[in-house]
């Protein structure tokens, strides 16, 4: 009985941490950017836009390609943006708002990407797929998000806000691709005497008048875009989105819960930008995979207790 009681206790806890450990140390991946579709149906856009002061309505804009690549990446992965055009922004940055840009509370960032009719060859999204990004304040690589993902809503109120998306981007619209070119081919600078520039979608701007002033006419005024200046990220982090994918709720998601009808989108990684202005992203893992750990290391020392005083209570020594 001694000797059940001391093999239980050596490799119960053995077993707990090799369950955890394959739990929280997912396979990791690496994708880069893949190309650009000529209306900007899919594509992850990252953008910049000051409220007052310097560069105030002006917009930097980055193509970083196929949001469903980078969609694919399984927890614990990276999303490797140093092959794609765009990534490094801190010399479009430091041009339009200063070179302290990364410390003003009155210049915002963040995330979209919409699939109205174009589909990329690449991306098995939906007509009507949204993605959004949320601001993450509390940013930890180890454990993610901290943002409330977005809610999935019909086709009927997803599809106009993808449209704007797309709009935005398209050619000959007044958006990214008749914007100046930044550093790279795929960064815009758009002035705010483009009538259909980035700015123009957020609150307050022209192109939300009368919406609720809610960016590209649907998503929530507040969380969207993130604000610099936080002394709350890491040192090295001036900058993190959660980024969130919002199919459209009257078709079958097998990412979201609940598959059909209303609910919260699903989470796809997570951006974060550095003093120079380089942007990386990473799928962070969930919380739930700890707390899984832990309910197994709980229910196993507790069986190892048990087991321990049911051995003393019988066990003969001598």
């Amino acid at each position: 009985m001694k000797t059940n009681t001391i093999l239980s206790k050596t490799i119960a806890p053995a077993v707990a941490i090799l369950l955890c450990g394959a739990a929280l140390h997912a396979q990791t991946a690496t994708f880069v950017n893949t190309g650009t579709t000529a209306d900007g149906a899919g594509e992850l856009f990252v953008a910049f836009h000051a409220t007052a002061n310097q560069g105030v309505g002006e917009s930097i804009v980055i193509d970083l390609g196929a949001v469903s690549t980078y969609a694919a990446v399984p927890i614990g992965g990276t999303l490797n943006f140093s092959a794609a055009p765009g990534h490094n922004v801190g010399s479009d940055l430091s041009t339009a708002f200063g070179s302290t840009w990364y410390n003003r509370t009155d210049l915002l960032w963040s995330a979209v990407s919409g699939v109205q009719s174009t589909v990329p060859s690449t991306s098995t999204d939906f007509t009507s797929t949204l993605y959004g990004s949320v601001a993450n304040p509390t940013y930890n690589s180890g454990v993610g998000p901290s943002g409330t993902a977005w809610n999935r809503s019909t086709n009927g109120t997803q599809n106009p806000i993808a449209q704007n998306i797309v709009q935005n981007m398209a050619t000959g619209t007044g958006g990214f691709t008749s914007a100046p070119q930044g550093a790279t081919s795929n960064i815009a600078v758009e002035s705010s005497s483009l009538g259909n520039n980035y700015a123009t979608w957020m609150p307050g701007g022209a192109n939300v008048s009368g919406s609720g002033n809610t960016p590209f006419k649907g998503f929530g005024a507040t969380g969207f875009e993130q604000t610099f200046g936080s002394t709350t990220l890491p040192s090295g982090v001036e900058g993190a989105l959660d980024v969130f994918r919002m199919d459209r709720s009257n078709a079958t998601d097998p990412e979201a819960s609940p598959t059909t009808g209303t609910g919260p989108g699903s989470y796809q990684f997570t951006l974060t930008i550095d003093v120079n202005g380089n942007i990386s992203g990473a799928v962070l893992p969930v919380p739930e995979p700890a707390s899984i750990c832990l309910l197994v290391t709980g229910g196993l020392l507790f069986l190892v207790s048990r087991r321990r005083g049911t051995g003393a209570s019988t066990a003969t020594v001598g």
